[in-house]
């Protein structure tokens, strides 16, 4: 149990700091730095806690400063957006109660839990003093035993792909989403020392998954079901060297869908039935994607999470509406009519508000 729950908080900091990077256009140098200290601590505070780490107290109170600090300049928190992504991700509907109650129950599992573990520790007299450096206890226990060392790799490619996907060029989330499966299913064989049977599976596997995104329909599916079959192989074989079901399990799904979807930056798995439009998309919003339906003829927008506007357009411009601005209204020709579309908003506008569109602030 108390591996299974320090695993759980490992996963939980994760996507904790993949949605605390993924609003790094919002930081300027200072709060970046500040942000991965910050981070860097909580993990820090996680595997001292998993070893019963006496001084356990130096990164808390660390954290402590940078939680305050971060609490003071309302920049830097991540709780937020992981409420919002999800309620986007999934496609529900945003409940206020339930967005509440989980954005709570996050902070107080990566801000407050830990404290009080640690109290719970001192309090029974578990906790011992290991042969860690002080200097350890502020940050360089992430780089000190095998499993320390290999969770911080781990979670290191995770950011990488993150930020590639993000980036939304081309050639980097192409290298990243071929390379990133291989190297993870590597370490975690090299951990449990097994030989990673089969690495050359996972590097095809991610090749097919990459090509997936130009086809469509009946072809994608095909290709996305032998990525997974591919994966599910190799997922196999690990638990027949390592005999952890649950540890197959989630590093099929991961190695699956996860960690590549992060690489290319969308859900290829929504919108099965178009293609994407070679590997443009509409600037300067790298999120937002050229999609065309099956006979590529017809083309439309999706976004990272879901489809925006049906491939049922003979053209899209965006130019044509604003040639000396943001490109944020995009003029969508079918059947001899002009249709606009805000991006920023999501919806179709009149010609008569695309003044009004062009004059206020996007972000607002």
């Amino acid at each position: 149990m108390k591996q299974k729950l320090f695993f759980l908080d490992l996963v939980i900091c994760s996507v904790w700091m993949l949605s605390l990077f993924g609003g790094r256009g919002n930081y300027n140098f200072p709060l970046m730095l500040f942000a991965i200290c910050e981070v860097l601590l909580r993990y820090s505070v996680s595997f001292s806690l998993y070893r019963k780490e006496k001084r356990t107290w130096i990164p808390l109170l660390l954290f402590a400063f940078f939680v305050i600090f971060a609490a003071t300049i309302r920049k830097i928190s991540g709780i937020g957006d992981i409420v919002f992504h999800f309620f986007d991700i999934t496609n529900l509907e945003y409940a206020m109660s339930f967005g509440y109650f989980m954005g709570v129950s996050l902070a107080l599992w990566i801000f407050i839990v830990p404290y009080i573990v640690y109290a719970v520790l001192l309090f029974r007299k578990q906790t011992v003093r290991t042969e860690l450096k002080n200097g350890d206890m502020a940050g360089g226990i992430l780089w000190y035993g095998r499993l320390e060392k290999t969770c911080s790799a781990l979670i290191a490619i995770m950011l990488i792909s993150m930020l590639a996907g993000l980036s939304m060029d081309a050639r980097m989330c192409e290298m990243i989403c071929l390379t990133a499966m291989p190297l993870t299913y590597w370490l975690v064989c090299r951990y449990f020392k097994v030989k990673p049977e089969k690495l050359w599976l996972l590097v095809i596997g991610m090749v097919i998954f990459w090509y997936a995104q130009a086809v469509a329909g009946v072809w994608r599916v095909c290709m996305l079901t032998i990525s997974f079959a591919l994966v599910v192989y190799v997922g196999t074989l690990l638990y027949k060297n390592v005999r952890r079901c649950a540890l197959a399990m989630v590093f099929v799904i991961y190695a699956a869908v996860i960690l590549p979807s992060l690489a290319i930056g969308y859900n290829q798995y929504v919108g099965i039935d178009y293609a994407r439009r070679g590997f443009y998309y509409l600037a300067p919003f790298k999120g937002i994607l050229y999609i065309t339906d099956s006979m590529g003829e017809r083309y439309g927008l999706r976004d990272r999470y879901k489809v925006l506007v049906e491939p049922e357009y003979e053209y899209i411009s965006a130019k044509d509406v604003c040639p000396d601005d943001w490109a944020h209204v995009c003029a969508m020709e079918k059947n001899g009519k002009v249709y606009y579309y805000d991006v920023c908003n999501n919806e179709f506008v009149k010609n008569s508000q695309i003044y009004v569109i062009k004059k206020k602030n996007i972000f607002e």
